[in-house]
């Protein structure tokens, strides 16, 4: 919490709510497509300067820089997986992961870190599981051995374990309050330290998960065991959720802040317990779009469109959107493949599916649609703004609203998945078959017997060409064969983006590619904390580079590749 702002991670993003008065409170989302690595985090906290911190298992260390979420650069770091977070009164961010304990602090607005010599404090692993800092730099860390203490004045350690007064040796959470007690969650029971002596609480019993203390009554709060736990009067008591909470939600943690308001979340919503009790909604309207994105677009303001078998939605202002149809119109666009914005700025939008629900849509503004039936197969805007959109057989092209037929594929084309017209006016099909180049009337193959998933154009004339099984580049009428290293995720290319600085982003089944001259970088899941794979589409605005996959979108941020 920071002022009037409670901050929470989820398995879903990181989700703030803002308190604009005792009775009204906005919510919002943030997610991998905020520019997040990933979009499950465990651990988010809120340093001096009321700046979050989210971290995770898998998905490294993410801060908001007061606009963006941005993600810090971890390749030289111990571990990505990060098990606790904390802030002192200096500034600095505390880290513990599976393998070590770092310090971090932002200079001129970058972050730069040191891991902490942990190597006198004898601790048998490196994994902290649950930290602490006081107010004149003691450091109090949680492992499976115990609880060690840092006295920075006199830089000793004491560790403390199960004969000294603990229930178990397995810290699995600590807190410090305003009178400097210390608050210590193990997985048997709940203790507190103060002025050297350890007392147990007897009624707590089971792994304690989260700790808080009411700054006002001083009422320390417990969630153990899933279930909310309250001292009054000197007695621990259990609280039920709210409805319309069901009874059996599981507490998950708990928080507290300065104007003795004090929150619970569970793994199915959010509730305030104190000064009152409620239960703090989600909206769902600006929910990110889910499940399988095919397309994506970027428009001439900006606005990131995507296209999911369920509809259409826009990204603008911070918030995603789904769009709703033209009054005149009773049907939703369904099964949106494809996305495709002129020189000039107009949007349309394809479907595979025909008739009504489908076909071809011509956007007059974020919410209006108007349709031509014709199923969409692939679609692609030309530099003069005419449209071009493969259907079954046939090859068309739109001036405004006005469709012809131009030509039919060749027959052994199969189905055709992309289209690109490249500056010199040479329309470019990929297919199911293989690569086909249409000009001056004439049908051409240039790859044959190689599934053709997409195409793009980069900054220096060069076609480029990903199939099923591998990636192809066209210089100066030449296919030649990208050669393939060991970097590469996968050989089955899905999607392609050039950008203006002449590099190549190349989407596959298994991570993410960025091809610049002889330089190849790769994304993967298993240790970048991209979000998921398969890679469908890819689109660029100057700042950040938008990924459809078959769980959601993503959102890496271009300029914001952090230094340790």
């Amino acid at each position: 919490t920071y002022g009037d702002t409670l901050w929470a991670a989820t398995s879903g993003g990181i989700v703030r709510w803002r308190w604009e008065d005792e009775q009204r409170v906005k919510y919002t989302r943030c997610g991998s497509e905020n520019g997040l690595v990933g979009s499950h985090f465990e651990h988010i906290i809120v340093d001096s300067h009321g700046r979050p911190w989210a971290g995770g298992q898998g998905v490294g260390l993410s801060y908001l820089d007061g606009i963006h979420w941005c993600s810090v650069d971890q390749e030289t770091w111990f571990s990505r997986d990060i098990r606790c977070l904390a802030a002192d009164n200096a500034g600095l961010v505390w880290v513990g992961t599976d393998n070590g304990l770092m310090q971090m602090h932002l200079i001129n607005g970058r972050p730069h870190w040191q891991p902490f010599d942990l190597s006198k404090a004898h601790l048998p692993s490196q994994e902290i599981r649950a930290l602490a800092v006081g107010a004149k730099g003691e450091l109090w860390l949680g492992t499976l051995w115990g609880l060690f203490h840092y006295a920075p004045n006199e830089q000793t350690w004491t560790q403390y374990k199960r004969g000294d007064g603990l229930p178990d040796n397995v810290i699995s959470s600590l807190y410090l309050d305003d009178d400097n007690h210390l608050w210590i969650g193990t997985v048997q029971g709940l203790c507190v330290f103060n002025n050297g002596r350890l007392t147990c609480a007897p009624e707590i019993t089971g792994m304690v998960q989260s700790i808080a203390v009411d700054a006002v009554t001083g009422a320390p709060w417990v969630v153990a065991n899933g279930k909310i736990w309250r001292q009054m009067d000197s007695e621990w008591r259990s609280l039920s959720p709210l409805p319309p909470l069901d009874e059996q939600s599981t507490g998950r943690v708990i928080a507290s802040d300065a104007y003795g308001r004090v929150w619970a979340g569970f793994d199915t919503g959010l509730v305030q317990y104190a000064p009152f009790p409620r239960v703090l909604d989600a909206s769902k309207d600006t929910d990110p779009p889910n499940g399988s994105v095919n397309a994506i677009a970027v428009d001439r303001q900006n606005r990131v469109w995507a296209g999911t078998m369920t509809g259409l939605w826009v990204y603008e202002h911070n918030e995603w959107r789904r769009c709703k149809p033209h009054c005149e119109l009773d049907c939703q666009i369904e099964g949106v493949t494809h996305i495709a914005i002129s020189p000039q700025g107009e949007i349309r939008v394809g479907s595979w599916i025909a008739g009504d629900n489908g076909g071809l849509r011509i956007l007059k503004g974020p919410a209006e649609t108007f349709a031509n039936p014709v199923s969409v197969d692939a679609l692609t805007f030309d530099g003069d703004g005419r449209l071009w959109l493969a259907s079954g057989e046939t090859l068309w092209a739109f001036e405004g609203y006005k469709g012809q037929e131009v030509v039919t594929f060749p027959n052994s084309a199969g189905l055709v998945q992309s289209l690109l017209v490249d500056d010199q006016g040479i329309v470019w099909c990929g297919s199911t078959t293989g690569l086909y180049s249409y000009t001056n009337a004439t049908w051409d193959m240039l790859l044959a017997e190689e599934e053709v998933n997409a195409l793009a154009q980069d900054a220096s004339g060069r076609i480029w060409v990903g199939t099923s099984q591998g990636l192809w580049f066209i210089e100066e009428g030449v296919l030649h064969s990208f050669e393939h290293t060991s970097e590469f995720p996968s050989l089955e290319i899905l999607a392609l983006a050039a950008a203006p600085d002449g590099a190549v982003w190349v989407g596959t089944t298994r991570g993410l590619l960025r091809i610049q001259e002889e330089d190849v970088k790769v994304w993967r899941t298993e240790d970048s904390g991209l979000d998921n794979v398969p890679i469908y589409a890819l689109a660029l605005t100057p700042e950040e580079l938008w990924i459809g996959t078959a769980q959601g979108i993503s959102q890496f941020r271009l300029n914001h590749e952090m230094e340790g």
